[in-house]
This record gives C-alpha cells, sequence and structure tokens, in this order.
C-alpha cells in the first residue's frame, strides 16, 4: 500500500458532491433489549464519507448488536438507523440492506476437520 492510498476506504466518483461530514451511516437513540437486559441504549453515531470506524469493547458491550442493527438482523425497539441520510434501515430486510448498503461477515470459530 502506498502512504497515500486510504486505508480500507476510496473516494467514489458520486463522493466528490458531498461534504466530509455529509454522514453516510447515522444511528440516534438506538435501544434494543431482550427480556429485559438492555443490549443498546440510546446509542448514536455518524460516519461521515471515507471515514473508518472501529467497534471494540469487551463481551456482552453490544457490538454484535450494533451490527445486527445496522445489517437489518435486529430490530431496535426505538431510534433511527438512515443510510445516506434518507434510506430507513429500519423498515428494511437484510437482503435489501445487504443490496443497498452493507453486509456483516463473521469469523467462524470452527476449526475444519481434515
Amino acid at each position: 500500500m502506498q502512504p497515500d492510498e486510504g486505508l480500507f476506504t476510496r473516494q467514489l466518483p458520486g463522493d466528490r458532491f458531498r461534504e466530509q461530514t455529509d454522514p453516510v451511516l447515522q444511528l440516534e437513540n438506538i435501544n434494543v433489549s431482550f427480556d429485559g437486559f438492555r443490549a443498546l441504549t440510546d446509542l448514536s453515531l455518524a460516519i461521515g464519507v471515507g471515514e473508518l470506524r472501529c467497534v471494540i469493547g469487551p463481551n456482552g458491550a453490544g457490538k454484535t448488536t450494533l451490527m445486527d442493527v445496522i445489517t437489518g438482523k435486529t430490530r431496535p425497539q426505538s431510534g433511527k438507523a438512515l443510510y445516506d441520510q434518507s434510506v430507513d434501515l429500519t423498515t428494511l430486510d437484510p437482503v435489501a440492506i445487504a443490496r443497498r448498503a452493507s453486509g456483516a461477515s463473521f469469523r467462524s470459530r470452527r476449526s475444519s476437520k481434515r
């Protein structure tokens, strides 16, 4: 990788019309609970054009739940998840979200038997 190359992201032709601060993904006051356990409470996050964000934290911190909300696997009880400032991800199924915006792939902990 050359020093001037971006890490994991590259500008798309349509990005030249956007401001760097325009959110591509915006989560506002997301709340998710499972049987009374609050997995996400009033979570807000904005990711701008070309930004790279990492989600880290201990087990049980809500990382997977956050990704599940973004990819449509889990519906929040309240809050908004907007893609490209106008597409409400909470109204789409996971396949429609993957076609338009994002998907997730998790590494498997299974070892292959040979």
